[in-house]
């Protein structure tokens, strides 16, 4: 994974499958297509992965760019965030949210992807103490949009950012 080869803010990172075959497909068809049912099965997995953790906990979702928001009328992340909790109880707030500017990722190198992500994510309210906080995304790619959003929750107080991403190129 190209995201080895950088430092980041965030603590830790589970990953749940590693983005190939039908993996890939099935996040295409999510994110591209529109076929928001695969959030159920997203969110499935990823209570499996967190079901164990024994420390408290609040999941915050990474939050998409505005205008893919605006565009494609809903946000992937949130939607997961969302039957996390209401389908398992787990404790979610949505902490960050994202400036507009910037470019799409995906179109980016690692480099720049990184410059890109810089200051891009602030609070949109206090840092709950003396809790993990984990962001929840679908992929990582290079590890810049997750490390500019820990960034942002470290410099608002976090101790400890994890995260918990369906898949990782």
């Amino acid at each position: 994974m190209s995201c080895r080869r950088h430092s980041y803010s965030f603590d830790a990172a589970t990953v749940l499958f590693h983005y190939i075959g039908p993996i890939k497909i099935l996040l295409s068809a999510y994110k591209g297509s529109g076929r928001r049912s695969i959030a159920i099965f997203i969110a499935e997995e990823m209570y499996k992965a967190l079901k164990d953790v024994n420390e408290p906990f609040i999941l915050v979702p990474v939050p998409a760019r505005p205008y893919k928001i605006l565009r494609q009328g809903w946000d992937q992340t949130q939607l997961i965030v969302q039957l996390l909790h209401a389908r398992y109880r787990l404790p979610t707030c949505s902490l960050l949210r994202r400036l507009r500017g910037g470019r799409q990722q995906k179109k980016l190198s690692a480099e720049d992807r990184i410059l890109n992500m810089r200051k891009r994510f602030v609070l949109r309210k206090a840092v709950p103490a003396n809790t993990v906080l984990i962001l929840v995304d679908d992929i990582l790619t290079t590890g810049a949009t997750i490390s500019a959003c820990a960034e942002a929750l470290k410099q608002g107080g976090a101790l400890r950012v994890q995260a918990c991403l369906f898949a990782a190129d």
